[in-house]
């Protein structure tokens, strides 16, 4: 059995609007978490479940897998 684990990362958050790309000492917030996740060492793959195209840049600039949940553009 392959387990997948899934980041979810939503730009419009309620209380933290744009938080998956927040910097945090260089790096933006969703590559500290999909790192953390990817040494835990049980998943057979991990995914950001991401819905908005700055996610996504981000996402292709740091090489994370990802997919895309819905189109909203800036």
């Amino acid at each position: 059995m392959r387990i997948i684990g899934v980041i979810p990362a939503r730009y419009n958050s309620t209380r933290l609007p744009g938080n998956p790309i927040i910097d945090i000492c260089g790096k933006p917030m969703l590559w500290w978490v999909y790192s953390a996740v990817k040494r835990v060492g049980v998943f057979a793959d991990v995914f950001c479940a991401i819905d908005d195209i700055r996610i996504e840049n981000i996402c292709k600039e740091l090489g994370l897998k990802y997919v895309m949940t819905n189109n909203n553009h800036p």
